[in-house]
């Protein structure tokens, strides 16, 4: 199958665990909607939840809402916006979609340590051939190592989990 086997997030979490923006730009992202997908995260003792996003959305969305924001000063626009949304930590993946547009995740909240875990499949393996560079004096070594991830907290129809997908409308 595809990607062996591996479904990534993005396609494995249930209705309960996406919140959809009325907006269709990052542009046009509200704050009301952003808070949205902190409203569904699961509550549950010792989450730690973080923003992953790509760095094109953060600056083109998150960066312009923390700017908007009342109360700024030259000091705080001087400084530049935290990596910090909502109260939450920023990462940045560059393997999430850059364009914000209509019907895209702009991007996840939440504990991936509580949604999903990466398990080996196969241990270390390891292999030499001498036959292949014999004339340079060398040998070839050939290791590969085979590991799985299982997105297994995915919500249910109505409830989100412990990591929510922030979609545009």
């Amino acid at each position: 199958s595809t990607y062996a086997g591996i479904t990534g997030l993005d396609n494995a979490l249930a209705a309960g665990s996406i919140s959809t923006a009325t907006s269709t730009t990052i542009g046009a992202l509200t704050i009301t909607e952003a808070e949205a997908c902190v409203a569904k995260l699961l509550q549950v003792p010792g989450i730690r939840p973080v923003w992953f996003v790509h760095s094109a959305i953060f600056w083109n969305g998150l960066a312009r809402l923390q700017v908007a924001a009342g109360g700024n000063a030259v000091m705080d626009v001087g400084g530049g916006p935290q990596l910090q949304f909502l109260g939450y930590p920023v990462v940045f993946t560059q393997a999430l979609s850059s364009a914000g547009t209509t019907g895209t995740t702009w991007g996840f909240i939440g504990d991936l340590s509580l949604a999903a875990t990466m398990g080996m499949r196969r241990g270390i393996s390891i292999a030499a051939d001498s036959s292949v560079y014999f004339a340079s004096d060398q040998i070839a070594i050939r290791s590969t190592y085979r590991y799985d991830i299982n997105v297994h907290e995915v919500g249910t129809a109505s409830v989100g989990g412990p990591i929510i997908k922030c979609k545009l409308g």
